[in-house]
This record gives structure tokens, sequence and C-alpha cells, in this order.
């Protein structure tokens, strides 16, 4: 397989467990995916089935106070991740792996106009523009001057992913990016993304409990259940054909 081939991300028996109250719990076991250039992988499971631990475990966040422990590989653009100390997991979070997260004003800073967070990226304020452009901001250079709680939710998860795409990621993860906002802003966003991640040519990471978001927003589709992988297939094969139980009742 030749470099340009090799999935930007490749995760293989992903095992992730944690310490608690004296015993151990299995989060993941033996998690296997793969997600190409510009494409989009849904990993769909109820709150509890793992997927937002793997979401984290790209990351390299886990757990804060060291009571997790991960096994298996998980490479981006072939460099394997697990072996990484923190300081090496910092400099991979934040350029290689973006995110957006569910709640934008908990990673916004409310103190920094939309233009100055941007800039630390963009490097000048025609950048900014068109990478506000690219998410479908109106006004953007009016925008730049904004505060983020000058913002609606929906502007916000825009700026948000506006901000994730500048820092030029191969992967991004969406962690339920739109379960804070309104059902009519909902679909919405997610076609931005989807649109801006695309013309970026990184890979989606797409974590949601919503099998019907999952089916508009991805190529392909994981489902999770008790930690483990039960279903994988491109998003028609999982949503007209499950083949297990759990996905049908999804």
């Amino acid at each position: 397989m030749t470099t340009s081939e090799r999935p930007v991300l490749s995760v293989r028996d992903l095992s992730v467990a944690y310490r608690a109250r004296g015993r151990v719990v299995q989060a993941v076991r033996n998690a296997t995916l793969s997600i190409e250039a510009g494409r989009c992988l849904g990993l769909v499971g109820e709150s509890g089935s793992g997927k937002s631990t793997i979401g984290g475990a790209v990351q390299g966040i886990i757990a804060a106070d060291g009571s997790a422990t991960a096994s298996g590989e998980i490479e981006i653009a072939g460099r394997s991740l697990i072996p990484l100390t923190d300081p090496a997991w910092r400099l991979v979070r934040g350029r290689e792996v973006t995110t957006v997260f569910q709640d934008p004003m908990r990673s916004l800073d409310p103190t920094m106009t939309i233009g100055r967070m941007l800039s630390r990226y963009t490097g000048s304020a025609a950048a900014s523009v068109a990478a506000l452009d690219q998410v479908q901001i109106r006004q953007a250079a009016q925008v730049l001057r904004r505060y983020p709680h000058q913002l609606s939710g929906g502007m916000r998860q825009r700026v948000m992913i506006a901000l994730a795409l500048a820092r030029a990621p191969r992967l991004l993860v969406a962690d339920e990016p739109t379960t804070a906002l309104d059902v009519s802003v909902q679909a919405d966003i997610l076609r931005v993304l989807r649109e801006a991640a695309q013309s970026a040519g990184c890979a989606v990471l797409f974590v949601t409990h919503d099998l019907g978001v999952a089916r508009h927003m991805c190529d392909e589709i994981a489902v999770m259940k008790d930690g483990e992988i039960v279903e994988t297939g491109t998003a028609e094969q999982v949503i007209l054909d499950p083949q297990v139980a759990y996905t049908k009742r999804l």
C-alpha cells in the first residue's frame, strides 16, 4: 500500500479499560475501523456504548487522572499513536487531529473575538474571512469582530468548524456536534460540516447516538454496543439492510 492509499485513521483491536471503585470496566473491546481522506465514518450507539471513548482515544484523551489504559493500534497516516507520551500527543491534538464538540460555548474563548481566535491559525484577516466563507457564514468580516456570546448557537458551531479546519487537520472528530442545536438548524450545520470537510480533504469521525443523522452525514457507519463494534458497512447498507437486531432497534 502506498502512502497516498493509506487510511488517514486506522484503529486495530483497540481496547480501553477503566479502573473504577476497585474494579476494571472494559469500555471498548477489540475495536477496528478506518477512514480515508475525504470520507466520513459514523460511530453510532447508545449512551455507554463506548463510542465517545473511541473518539477520545484517537485524540489521546481517555482519562485525565490516568485511570484508563489502552491497547491495540491507533495510526494517523501510518504513524502509531498509542506509544506517544503526553507532550507528543499534544503536538498531534489540535494539529493533525481537531475536534468539534457539542457545546461551542465551552470551547470558544468568551474574552476573544472570533477574528482573534481564527488568526492564531490563519495568520491574516483575509484568510480568516476565507475560513468563515468556507462554512458559509455571511458578512464574515463583521463576524470576525464579534464575541461568541454575540452569535447564535448555529453560528457558533459554524465558527467551531472553521477553527477546526483552519488548522488543516488530517482527521476531524465531531462528537455529537448538533445535539445542543435547535432541530431546524441541525441539518444545515451537518451539511456545512460535510461539505467543508470534503473540500479540505480531511477524514471525519462522526460520533452520534442518532442513526438517522449518521445516514445523512456519513459514508460508512460502525454500530457500537456494550463496548464492541457489532456492525459495519456503508451508510446505505446499515440503514436499509441491518444485519443485527440492535441496529434494527436503533
